[in-house]
């Protein structure tokens, strides 16, 4: 959600600036097909491009602040952030998977159905 936050956010100092993406092109290098991306959230963009992308769009001090902010927040993958700490019965379940040596499933249908059907039509 704050990828998407940051990216409005972008497109809005951009057209603010009276910029396109070829203006950024020309000033920046970038492709205007990475503009475009990064504005619709497709890609994430590193501390260092967001700079230079304030930088170009003449960027307030608050506005600065607050989207460089908004963009470390985005660097961190959703998997990556902070859990509240396991149950006892979850460090449990860990611990006997740990030392499981298989698995075993049991379905009702599907598969299992059908071969247990062969089995009987060929005698097995």
């Amino acid at each position: 959600m704050q990828r998407r936050i940051l990216a409005r956010e972008l497109r809005h100092l951009r057209e603010r600036a009276s910029l396109t993406g070829d203006d950024i092109k020309d000033r920046l290098g970038w492709s205007p097909s990475k503009i475009s991306r990064i504005e619709n959230a497709r890609i994430s963009v590193s501390q260092g491009d967001i700079e230079l992308l304030l930088d170009v769009y003449n960027a307030s001090a608050v506005q600065r602040e607050r989207l460089l902010a908004l963009a470390g927040q985005t660097q961190t993958p959703h998997s990556w952030r902070a859990y509240p700490a396991p149950t006892q019965e979850f460090l449990s379940f860990l611990e006997v998977e740990a030392v499981a040596d298989s698995i075993r499933q049991w379905e009702v249908g599907g598969w299992c159905r059908a071969s247990c059907r062969r089995r009987r039509t060929r005698g097995i």
